[in-house]
């Protein structure tokens, strides 16, 4: 009961995108899960979109066009994503943090090119 209320209020924000399962049944059109199990029997499954990336990257984009290294940025962006999606996965989720060694990252891969 609490994972469903928890899928139900990120749905209700908007976070949720749902997929189609073998049942061949659609989501509803606003998107907020059907009472009981409908949507469990219909094979939907809700994933929660995740941005904690957006800040960080937008922020590292902003000092690096300051810099004049925009072009730069661009090529190393694939680099730096995977690099901050790992920092998420070891646990760190401070939009700052992942700014600053984002930043440094970037410091190191311009310097091997």
């Amino acid at each position: 009961m609490k994972l469903q209320s928890t899928i139900r209020r990120a749905a209700d924000r908007g976070n949720a995108v749902w997929r189609v399962g073998a049942g061949g049944c659609r989501a509803p059109k606003n998107k907020i899960i059907a009472r009981g199990t409908d949507w469990q029997r219909c094979g939907l499954t809700a994933m929660v979109t995740i941005n904690i990336l957006d800040k960080p990257i937008e922020r590292i984009r902003e000092t690096c066009e300051m810099m004049g290294a925009r072009d730069k940025f661009e090529r190393a962006l694939p680099e730096l994503e995977t690099f901050l999606e790992a920092e998420i996965a070891r646990g760190e989720t401070s939009e700052a943090r992942l700014t600053y060694d984002g930043l440094c990252f970037l410091k190191e891969a311009f310097a091997r090119k």
